[in-house]
Order: C-alpha cells, then structure tokens, then sequence
C-alpha cells in the first residue's frame, strides 16, 4: 500500500524511509526483517482477498441499514443535482 500511496503521490520516498526506519525501530528488526514482513503480509492478504467475507453487526445492525439508507438517499440527491448541470 506504501509503495501504491508514493506512485500516486501521496507520500514521498522520505515518507517511506521513515516508515521502515519507525518499523524496525519499534519491532526491534531489520529491514530484512521489514522486508519479509512485507512479503508474508502481502502473501496473507492475497489468501484473504479471495474469501467471501461476511459481518455480523449485532446490536448495530438497524444503525448500519439506516447509514446504509442515507448514503443511497445523499449518492441519488448528488447525481440528480449533476444531472441538472
């Protein structure tokens, strides 16, 4: 993600130096260390990606709906007002 946020401009090099610097710093490691973190992370968020995912909101799951509902009602008023332009 690092490296996709400094393509598009969002974070510098620098940016990225001081991210790995603060990693092994705080995990007392390597950037080697940093470096295969990476790899297994990327590797573990690969397998994940591919499962269907479900949440369970329990006592929250009226206030997701009514957000829900809200931001459909916001996304429809937006696009009629561009419609008008």
């Amino acid at each position: 993600m690092t490296r996709v946020l400094i393509n598009i401009g969002v974070l510098s090099t620098a940016d990225e130096r001081r991210l790995i610097r603060h990693f092994t710093k705080i995990n007392g490691c390597s950037e080697a260390a940093f470096s295969r973190h990476v790899v297994r992370a990327f590797a573990q968020h690969h397998l994940r990606s591919k499962k269907k995912w479900t949440v369970d909101w329990g006592p929250f799951t009226a206030a997701v709906a009514e957000a829900k509902l809200a931001r459909e009602k916001w996304h429809a008023a937006r696009q009629a007002r561009l419609e008008l332009r």
